[in-house]
């Protein structure tokens, strides 16, 4: 739009368009603001804080955000049992097929995508915070936490006594779909 355009109109539609704007602007920059978006979710218990978390991301990249899908959250949940039973931070722990979690619960009916990320760490390093922040620092996993298609979302998380290292151990399991 000019300027000149805007300065011939009234009074009353210049002011309809500045609030506009100022609504439409304030989510935007607010999103980008890490430490006030991180400090949003930190109140919520650490299962809410990670879906918290993802979904501030993707509004900060202007992505859609995510629904939770009780398949999806079925789904990460036996990914993350089968990574701590088998002690092995693998997308296929157990020699499972990584379409198989998705299949279990039925989440591969008809026309369906999905994609996951997982996370493991100890004190500070357990944190939902810090899970988002390695994903978005690795390339793979910035794609599948960043891809447009994703329209549904299911987080685990189990915490045990030393899994992978001392203390105890929290493994993040993000599974990411979308069906038709």
């Amino acid at each position: 739009m000019r300027i000149t355009t805007i300065s011939r109109m009234p009074a009353r539609c210049v002011a309809l368009i500045v609030a506009v704007l100022a609504i439409a602007i304030a989510p935007a920059a607010e999103a980008r603001t890490a430490p006030a978006a991180k400090h949003a979710c930190a109140a919520a218990t650490q299962f809410q804080a990670m879906i918290c978390l993802v979904n501030q991301t993707r509004a900060a990249h202007g992505l859609p955000g995510v629904r939770l899908s009780a398949a999806l959250r079925r789904s990460a949940a036996l990914r993350a049992n089968a990574i701590v039973r088998c002690r092995q931070f693998s997308h296929t722990p157990c020699g499972q097929s990584f379409g198989s979690v998705f299949q279990a619960v039925g989440y591969t009916r008809g026309r369906a995508a999905f994609g996951e990320n997982i996370a493991w760490g100890s004190g500070s390093l357990a944190s939902p915070e810090h899970a988002v922040s390695r994903w978005l620092a690795s390339p793979p996993h910035r794609r599948v936490l960043l891809s447009r298609g994703w329209r549904e979302l299911g987080v685990s998380a189990i915490g045990v006594n030393g899994l992978f290292a001392p203390g105890t151990n929290v493994v993040w399991v993000a599974q990411f779909g979308s069906r038709r």
